[in-house]
């Protein structure tokens, strides 16, 4: 009986051990500390053990200045330098029951400028009367406080005041900016930098954001030469726009787009002149121009910035009596038309048909589009009546 009963307490024992074990093992192995401190700061350091688990622990700190010291307690509370630096810690952890030895390491920065604030979210055209806007930052390791600063004659609403400055330096990561009359142009920024506070108050570099404001001009991009017969695309790309209109000089058709901010034209015959656009930028109207020359060699591509007409979209083309729907379209486009639809093709910019599809039967077909890219495209229905063309773009 006795020997029985002593069996049993090893067999306990020996299931105390490996449980005790386990948790050891399972449990996260780190050192807690501050990653971010101010110089002369009292800071405390441990580590992710129970102490009936450590058998003992070896503490080593390695400072920026080549001091060392080492520890051999659980739990470590010391002064840091009255100067700017890092202290690198490494911790070997001896664990009872066989749990072996673990090696940890931590680093802080005191005294240290924290990081640069990685961006500023808010937006980036503004227009309107005396309109206001939000601009915000991650939060930064080891900042408490941010310096904002903006430029004249943009200012910063003081979140407790509400006066407005052109400097404001306190714990908001986030900030109210507001703006002038839109009646100008007035073109500015907005910057922040974080700020570590403490004895050894250190600021990071500034991020910038640049900020458009009030009506703007913009280019016309697009080529300024094109091949005769070619397709090309010009547009007007900037924010806060509406109201477009187009025109183009004898010789040069727009096929669609005359009033958005791209236009799709097509060169018949040798001509030259200035493709012209009116918009409305904030509200304030305005006009640009590019002149543009088409030249007497047929063709296009690439080169040309646009694409030579085919066979497949020559003169015997019934331009539009079929309808497709949506368009702009994204995973699918329907093609309708008023007779039994024979094909359907879609064709891109080069001439080159990408999708083909012969109907049994009905007016109407469906087409999925997952597979092309965006861009401008031709589709092409086939019926009773004859070819008809419609220009597809896909977003």
């Amino acid at each position: 009986m006795i020997k029985i009963v002593n069996l049993i307490r090893v067999g306990l024992a020996s299931l105390v051990l490996l449980t005790t074990s386990t948790q050891v093992w399972a449990q996260v192995e780190r050192i807690y500390g501050p990653r971010y401190a101010d110089c002369g700061q009292t800071a405390t350091y441990s580590a992710s053990y129970n102490e009936q688990d450590v058998d003992s622990y070896s503490w080593r700190f390695v400072y920026s200045d080549g001091t060392i010291d080492v520890y051999s307690y659980s739990s470590i509370r010391l002064t840091l330098p009255n100067t700017s630096g890092t202290v690198d810690i490494d911790l070997i952890v001896y664990l009872k029951y066989g749990g072996g030895r673990r090696d940890l390491s931590f680093r802080t920065d005191y005294g240290n400028p924290p990081d640069k604030p990685e961006t500023i979210l808010g937006p980036t055209a503004v227009c309107g009367i005396s309109p206001t806007g939000t601009y915000s930052v991650d939060p930064v390791d080891g900042a408490t406080e941010y310096r904002w600063r903006v430029s004249s004659p943009y200012r910063i609403i003081h979140p407790a005041s509400f006066t407005q400055v052109t400097t404001y330096q306190g714990p908001e990561s986030s900030v109210m900016i507001q703006f002038p009359s839109s009646g100008s142009v007035t073109n500015g920024w907005i910057e922040v930098a974080a700020i570590s506070g403490g004895t050894c108050s250190a600021i990071s570099p500034y991020k910038r954001l640049d900020i458009v404001f009030g009506p703007q001009t913009y280019p016309i991009t697009g080529p300024p030469s094109i091949a005769q017969n070619s397709v090309v695309a010009f547009e007007v790309n900037g924010a806060n726009l509406s109201n477009f209109s187009w025109s183009t000089p004898g010789g040069i058709n727009i096929l669609s787009g005359a009033n958005t901010q791209r236009i799709v034209v097509e060169a018949p015959t040798v001509t030259s002149g200035n493709i012209t656009v009116t918009y409305r930028s904030c509200g304030v109207l305005r006009s640009q121009s590019k002149y543009v020359t088409v030249s007497g060699t047929s063709g296009g591509g690439p080169g040309f910035g646009g694409f030579a007409r085919n066979a497949l979209l020559e003169d015997e083309t019934v331009i539009g009596l079929a309808s497709i729907y949506p368009n702009p379209a994204t995973d699918e486009v329907t093609v309708t038309s008023g007779k039994p639809l024979e094909q359907v093709m879609v064709v891109n910019l080069m001439g080159q048909v990408i999708k083909q599809m012969d109907v049994v039967s009905g007016n109407t077909v469906s087409l999925k589009l997952q597979d092309l890219k965006a861009g401008t495209y031709f589709v092409i229905a086939l019926d009773g009546e004859g070819k008809h063309t419609h220009q597809l773009v896909i977003e």
